[in-house]
């Protein structure tokens, strides 16, 4: 298979050491936003665990699209995986659900591509809120876990922030153009919060940052895979500024290990769950050009990019506190080895 390959399929194992996977034996999951980035690596890591160690995990899969890359691959030999197409942004389409009962839901339906929720505003808040709050209920009647994909986005403009962000930073917001996605995620963290304290719903909060890794196409929208494209491609990486901000890169695996020991053991409401690499775009970019052959970086005297949605700040670094007060710590992948897994991973794909 094209998409899950070898690659995957070792992230997918390593997460399962990292968590305590006796607690997915015979478990009910639904997964919605199934054919997302993060989602995809979920789905890999439940059918790895039913064939690993016999979880026997029921999996509900829905997304507005038709399956395709890893999930495809998934639903062509995994029996143990359903596919259902609905527009989640519209809580008619939800009605389905009312009859089924799970014990585990993870909400990953809420975009994390820019160029997605740029374009799709009235569905961005729609599936922070409305659909948010339809899980909620249905979580708290039915007794499930639930897992809220929110986004550091919600920490508002971090201006220039050398002090790692936590969970308790106090927000400020200016940009007016990201308030559809900022405010809708801020509004359901809060829907979130409520139900914790007036329902007990056993509801987690998760804030993921620069996510990277194989299971990320060249499709995607975010600035490593346009690196990856142009470094494919045209072997030209070209920037559109001069690459000097500051970002929190984690390697999916270690992202997606802490989503599930999150949602089995977790305690608190809300986590930031990031990595550890804290990187400028330019090394980012140049950590690319290492992995390919014969390509060039160039990186503009002034910056070119249109800001309408708000300059990077020079800092967004964040730290997991309270994912790390909870769980013992284990060795993740640094940021040469990740990219290289991921350049591998699209290269498999392309047939290269």
């Amino acid at each position: 298979m094209k998409y899950f390959n070898n690659i995957i399929k070792l992230d997918s194992y390593n997460i399962l050491k990292n968590i305590n996977s006796k607690n997915l034996k015979n478990k009910k999951i639904l997964v919605l936003g199934a054919n997302g980035f993060l989602a995809s690596i979920i789905q890999s890591t439940l059918i790895s665990s039913n064939k690993i160690n016999n979880s026997n995990c029921k999996i509900i899969s829905v997304s507005q699209r038709n399956p395709y890359g890893i999930l495809k691959d998934l639903l062509s030999f995994s029996k143990e995986l359903k596919f259902i197409k609905k527009d989640l942004s519209q809580t008619k389409n939800l009605k389905f659900l009312d009859k089924l009962k799970f014990d585990y839901i993870f909400h990953c339906a809420t975009y994390g591509q820019p160029s997605k929720w740029m374009q799709q505003g009235i569905k961005t808040i729609s599936l922070n809120t409305g659909t948010l709050k339809y899980l909620l209920d249905k979580a708290t009647k039915d007794k499930s876990k639930i897992m809220f994909f929110s986004s550091v986005d919600v920490y508002g403009e971090l201006k220039n922030m050398k002090q790692p962000v936590d969970e308790y930073f106090q927000p400020e917001f200016k940009n007016m153009n990201r308030i559809p996605y900022k405010f809708s995620k801020l509004v359901g963290e809060e829907l979130c919060n409520l139900y914790r304290k007036e329902y007990k719903t056993k509801v987690y909060i998760i804030r993921a940052a620069h996510t990277y890794g194989p299971g990320q196409g060249l499709n995607d929208k975010r600035a490593i895979c346009d690196f990856l494209r142009g470094a494919i491609f045209k072997k030209k990486i070209k920037l559109r500024d001069q690459g000097k901000s500051i970002k929190t890169w984690g390697y999916v695996s270690d992202v997606v290990t802490m989503f599930f020991n999150i949602m089995l053991n977790g305690k608190n409401l809300t986590y930031n769950t990031v990595g550890n690499d804290y990187q400028s775009i330019k090394k980012v970019a140049k950590t690319i050009c290492k992995s390919i052959p014969n390509v060039k970086l160039e990186i503009p005297k002034k910056d070119i990019i249109n800001f309408k949605f708000g300059k990077d700040p020079k800092y967004q670094i964040f730290k997991a506190k309270n994912y790390n007060r909870e769980f013992k710590k284990y060795p993740q992948v640094g940021i040469e080895e990740g990219i290289q897994r991921l350049v591998d991973w699209n290269l498999i794909t392309l047939g290269k």
